[in-house]
């Protein structure tokens, strides 16, 4: 065959790989419940912590269920774009976004509901030890981005800043520690979808955990077992969120405990029912406790059960019209 007509078939190949490859979707959760700043500061030990919080949506064009890669560049105030951590999968897909958590008629959804994608979190943590207050960051910006690692396409997000406040407090260091939490029923979600080639089983929960001192670093592990199984740890991770809330006087650091099994479409039904239970350590004063979900609890004090899912709705639909999963019906991914 004629080298020319060799490189026109090459010329040609390319160009049709150019027309059907398509950008990675993204979509920022802006509301204020998502995004935070903070500077918090202990007179009595002269620590501050920066913390930030950023939640987005990733839709690959081919899948929700496609593996991606996601991070982002920060700055902070008027200084110079940094490279920055890897992000987070919050091991649940979404085809929309609400911007409140007990009302169903403020969802918006993606392409009528008809788009779907994964739930990510960025988050910046830094701690200085005698620090300068002058010198602390007054804002936190990010520009997210995310890749389909098969496929290769990638998609990017406009900046987003999050003001970040200094809040001062004084409690001295004690190995005393008494533990209080509160269970976020808005944030959990069990959901079991598959597409023409793999399926994943993914949940997510949300727990905030009492801190005296803000900038006290914690640590925190989840047992889970599925269909009354064995309890195991495998495939999943529980990680700070660099999210702190201040109710009644008292702060809590935000975790998130995400499961993510990943498996080739085989026709399988999928599994019906999760369990969960975490504990928490504080890294400085190495106490540690059993999260008590108290109200939430399904067996004893500290462990909840979910139901699996499999429907897609948007994120933070309100748990009084069925949150995360409001429909029973067995639904593959078609996208």
């Amino acid at each position: 065959m004629p080298s020319n007509v060799l490189l026109l078939g090459f010329l040609v190949l390319l160009t049709v790989t150019a027309a059907v490859s398509l950008p990675v979707g993204m979509s920022w959760v802006d509301y204020s419940y998502v995004f935070a700043g903070f500077n918090l500061c202990n007179n009595a030990t002269g620590v501050c912590r920066t913390l930030s919080h950023w939640v987005y949506v990733v839709k690959p064009p081919a899948s929700p269920l496609a593996m991606v890669s996601s991070g982002a560049d920060f700055k902070l105030d008027d200084g110079e774009w940094q490279a920055g951590q890897p992000g987070n999968f919050e091991a649940h897909i979404v085809n929309g976004q609400c911007s409140d958590t007990s009302n169903a008629s403020s969802c918006v959804y993606y392409d009528g509901g008809k788009t779907q994608g994964q739930v990510w979190n960025w988050g910046y943590d830094a701690v200085y030890a005698n620090a300068d207050v002058s010198q602390l960051p007054s804002q936190i910006c990010i520009k997210a981005f995310a890749q389909d690692i098969l496929t290769k396409e990638t998609g990017s997000l406009p900046s987003a800043c999050n003001p970040a406040p200094v809040t001062f407090v004084n409690v001295p260091r004690t190995l005393d520690w008494d533990f209080s939490f509160m269970y976020a029923l808005s944030a959990e979600v069990a959901h079991f979808l598959c597409d023409k080639d793999y399926c994943r089983l993914n949940a997510h929960n949300s727990i905030d955990i009492s801190v005296p001192d803000p900038t006290d670093v914690m640590t925190s592990t989840t047992y889970y077992k599925i269909d009354g199984g064995e309890w195991r740890t495998d495939s999943s991770i529980t990680f700070f969120e660099q999210k702190v809330k201040q109710v009644n006087g008292t702060f809590y650091h935000t975790f998130s405990w995400n499961l993510d099994v990943i498996n080739r479409n085989k026709g399988q039904k999928g599994p019906e029912e999760i369990c969960f239970k975490s504990w928490i350590t504080n890294r400085i004063t190495t106490a540690t406790a059993w999260v008590d979900l108290g109200e939430y609890a399904t067996e004893g004090k500290y462990v909840r059960c979910m139901k699996i899912c499999r429907s897609v709705t948007a994120f933070s639909h309100a748990t009084n019209a069925g949150g995360y999963c409001p429909g029973d019906e067995v639904r593959q991914i078609t996208q």
